[in-house]
């Protein structure tokens, strides 16, 4: 992530990432949920299984960057007992976001949420 998407993400809450997938995963994914939701409703907690295409976008190294940039950084603004060594190795790692959201709890979540 870039210091501009950690400030975004402090500033708004949520922030926008673009990935390498392929154009048509997309297409293919809106049309399978535009399908379950007509025939069977919101799938809820088993959406997973029932779009398994989703889980190339959770395994996108995009978000998954942006998630354990985001995860660490909020760690670090929380009073912890760990090491000081081991604080300082992190932060050496998640400067861009640390000090953006330091002092905030925030939630990582989709806009539509």
């Amino acid at each position: 992530m870039t210091t501009q998407q950690c400030q975004q993400f402090h500033r708004d809450g949520y922030v926008i990432l673009h990935t390498n997938l392929p154009t048509p995963l997309h297409g293919k994914i809106q049309q399978r949920l535009a399908g379950i939701l007509k025939d069977e409703g919101n799938p809820g907690n088993n959406i997973l299984p029932a779009i398994p295409e989703l889980q190339a976008i959770l395994d996108a190294p995009e978000l998954v960057t942006a998630v354990l940039t985001l995860s660490m950084a909020v760690a670090l603004s929380v009073e912890s007992r760990s090491p000081k060594i081991l604080r300082r190795a992190v932060r050496r790692l998640m400067r861009p976001c640390s000090s953006s959201l330091s002092g905030q709890n925030r939630s990582i979540s989709s806009s539509r949420d």
